[in-house]
């Protein structure tokens, strides 16, 4: 990272009360993801205490990608691209939340490189391993959005045990996450701005993926080969 981006650290409880979406799918991808339906025990150790809004509901999702030459362009361009997908549908930050209340940034591993690279650029951040709160960015700053969704990718590609995280932007109805084939999945909980998101992520550079089940797009690969498995607390 060339420099330390200009980003806030927000308290959990704080990102949550602040997007609707995002605590409806936070809630809802931590209930389903209970080892056992019901589990008391699990739930209240590891996930938030948030009553979502009733009235919210998922319109459609589709998944977005950056036709870009390999993994570093993708890792460099993408914040970027996110940004000039946001401006004309109104939104200005970007916050990035782990799905599990103990999901933590810096990922443990220093192999390969590129992971001890990622966890030293979110210790900078000031988002240490003892920090579980939101990283928010203005998505119109391509340097900073560009330094802080590069580690993510690195971490959710190479690490399979990465947490799942969510992209919300604010006073826009969608969210997204990425996953290990450095692809964009967008759950969009208005049917009335589904053209309008996909307009705008035309216009950004992204092209959607229409190709049935997400893939592996790159030559040299690495979402697989060489992705570590982290076990327990290592």
């Amino acid at each position: 990272m060339s420099r330390i981006p200009s980003i806030t650290l927000v308290p959990r409880d704080e990102c949550l009360r602040a997007n609707r979406y995002l605590a409806h799918a936070v809630v809802g991808w931590q209930r389903a993801s209970a080892p056992v339906p019901g589990e008391t025990r699990w739930y209240e150790e590891v996930c938030d205490p948030v009553k979502p809004d009733p009235a919210i509901r998922w319109a459609e999702s589709f998944i977005l990608y950056l036709p870009a030459r390999d993994l570093d362009e993708t890792a460099r361009e993408l914040g970027p691209a996110l940004g000039r997908m946001l401006a004309p549908l109104g939104g200005r930050t970007l916050t990035l939340l782990h799905a599990m209340r103990t999901g933590r940034w810096p990922t443990p591993r220093e192999d390969p490189a590129v992971l001890a690279d990622a966890a030293r650029d979110f210790r900078a951040m000031g988002a240490g391993e003892s920090f579980d709160g939101g990283i928010r960015v203005d998505a119109a700053d391509p340097a900073d959005v560009a330094a802080v969704l590069a580690p993510l990718l690195w971490g959710v590609r190479m690490d399979m045990g990465y947490g799942f995280v969510y992209i919300a932007p604010d006073g826009v109805p969608f969210l997204a996450s990425l996953c290990q084939y450095a692809n964009l999945h967008v759950d969009v909980y208005s049917k009335d701005v589904a053209a309008a998101i996909r307009t705008a992520a035309r216009a950004a550079g992204f092209e959607e993926w229409n190709d049935g089940m997400c893939d592996e797009r790159f030559a040299d690969g690495g979402a697989i080969e060489g992705r570590g498995l982290r076990m327990g607390d290592e």
